[in-house]
């Protein structure tokens, strides 16, 4: 797992440590909640309702059909 390192100054690091005992957790494990809360695992709220209608004034046409032998990859 890979390890993030930051510094804060003195009264923060010490106000971080009293809220995770507080919680009884180790300084690392509240902070590694704090992260995941700040970087959501999902999409945004309505972003794809905002994705999918995007082309609708301009909408996708499907390409004519080739022979075969005039499809060039």
């Amino acid at each position: 797992m890979p390890q993030l390192y930051f510094s804060v100054d003195e009264h923060t690091a010490q106000e971080l440590a009293e809220r995770a005992a507080a919680r009884g957790e180790t300084l690392s494990k509240y902070l590694a909640s704090i992260v995941r809360k700040a970087v959501p695992d999902e999409w945004p709220a309505g972003y794809l309702n905002s994705v999918i209608g995007s082309c609708a004034d301009s909408p996708l046409e499907e390409p004519p059909d080739l022979p075969l032998d005039e499809v060039h990859i």
